[in-house]
C-alpha cells in the first residue's frame, strides 16, 4: 500500500468520523463539527473574541427587543391618539378656514372703509370750501352791516330830528286850529253884527226918507 493510498484511507476514516460528529459541542469541553473545523482552520484563537461579540450581540439584541417593544408601545399610543389627532387637524383646518374668511371680511371692510374715507375727505373738502365761501360772504355782510349801521344811525338822527320838527309843527297846527276856530267864531259873530247893523242902517235910511 502506497503512502497516497494510506493518506486516502486515513482521510476516508476521518470523513466517516466527522460524519458522526454533532453539529456543535453541547458543553465547553465537548467537541462537535464546529469545534473540529475551528481547530483545522485555526479560528479557535478567535473563540474568546467571538464569544464577546456573541454576548454583545445578545445584549444588543435585548436592547433592540426593548427598543422595539417601546416602539410598538409608542405606535400603539400613536394609533390610539390618531383619532384625536384627526379631530385636532380637522379643528385646526376649520379654524384656518374661519381665520381666512375673517381675513377676507377684514380686507373687504378695510377696502370699504378706505373708500368711505376717500368720499368723506372729498365731502369734507367740499364742505370746507362752502364754509370758506360762507365766511367770505359773512365778512362782507358784516362790513355792509357796519356801513349800513352807520347810515342807519345817521338816518335815525335825521328821522328823530324830523319827528321832533313834525311834533313841533303838529303842536303849532293844533294852536293854529284853535286860533282858526276862534277866528271863525269871531268872524261869525262879526257877520251877525254886520247884518244887524245893516238892517239898522236900512231902517234909519227909511226913516230919513
Amino acid at each position: 500500500m502506497t503512502i497516497d493510498e494510506i493518506s486516502e484511507y486515513i482521510c476516508q476514516g476521518e470523513v466517516e468520523q466527522i460524519s458522526l460528529m454533532k453539529p456543535k459541542g453541547l458543553t465547553e469541553h465537548d467537541e462537535g463539527m464546529l469545534e473540529y473545523l475551528e481547530d483545522i482552520i485555526g479560528s479557535v484563537r478567535f473563540k474568546d473574541a467571538i464569544e464577546a461579540c456573541r454576548k454583545r450581540a445578545e445584549a444588543l439584541g435585548e436592547k433592540r427587543s426593548e427598543k422595539l417593544s417601546r416602539v410598538k408601545a409608542v405606535e400603539k399610543e400613536k394609533d390610539a391618539l390618531e383619532e384625536e389627532k384627526n379631530k385636532a387637524v380637522n379643528f385646526l383646518t376649520s379654524e384656518n378656514e374661519v381665520a381666512q374668511l375673517k381675513n377676507k371680511l377684514l380686507h373687504q371692510k378695510l377696502w370699504s372703509t378706505e373708500k368711505d374715507l376717500v368720499q368723506q375727505e372729498e365731502q369734507c373738502k367740499q364742505v370746507k370750501a362752502e364754509y370758506e365761501t360762507m365766511q367770505d360772504k359773512l365778512k362782507t355782510l358784516r362790513q355792509d352791516k357796519k356801513k349800513n349801521t352807520h347810515e342807519m344811525q345817521t338816518l335815525d338822527k335825521k328821522l328823530e330830528k324830523i319827528e321832533t320838527t313834525l311834533k313841533e309843527k303838529k303842536d303849532e297846527f293844533g294852536r293854529c286850529d284853535v286860533e282858526d276856530v276862534k277866528l271863525r267864531e269871531a268872524l261869525k259873530n262879526m257877520k251877525s253884527k254886520s247884518k244887524k247893523l245893516q238892517k239898522q242902517l236900512q231902517k234909519e235910511k227909511e226913516k230919513v226918507w
